[in-house]
């Protein structure tokens, strides 16, 4: 197989088209970094060169591999780097547990205040233990 786009030895589809690897990655650029080329003559050679890295004209080589059937929608957005990934998945479970945390903690706060008023209203006290040592006992 060829590459529709420079000539050289295709490896497969890529995009749509049928590819060397390295059009097919210059499209994957090209395109995930919304890159805007010119070219005064729009009608420049796109023949393989291995002694040109990077080839030609990329006005010119990303229209031909547009013309060779690439299509555009079928380049995946980028994705973050997995450490980055890692972090804010991290992050979104911290803050799930976080959430729960909080709503755990008023549940306890607002049982205890209801039993300290249930407490008050037979007849208990609401002041605190003279001991600190039996301070807790007031959170019960």
């Amino acid at each position: 197989m060829i590459c529709s786009i420079c000539s050289d030895k295709a490896e497969g589809y890529h995009f749509g088209a049928i590819s060397c690897a390295a059009c097919g990655a210059f499209f994957r650029r090209s395109v995930s970094d919304q890159k805007v080329y010119s070219c005064s003559s729009r009608q420049c050679n796109i023949a393989h060169d291995p002694k040109k890295r990077g080839g030609s004209c990329r006005f010119c080589r990303f229209e031909k591999c547009v013309t060779s059937g690439m299509m555009p929608q079928d380049v995946k957005a980028k994705r973050a780097p997995s450490s980055l990934q890692n972090l804010t998945s991290l992050y979104r479970n911290m803050s799930q547990s976080s959430v729960l945390l909080i709503d755990q903690l008023i549940i306890f706060r607002r049982s205890i205040t209801a039993e300290r008023n249930s407490f008050d209203s037979v007849g208990g006290s609401n002041r605190l233990h003279e001991n600190p040592d039996k301070a807790h006992l007031d959170l019960i």
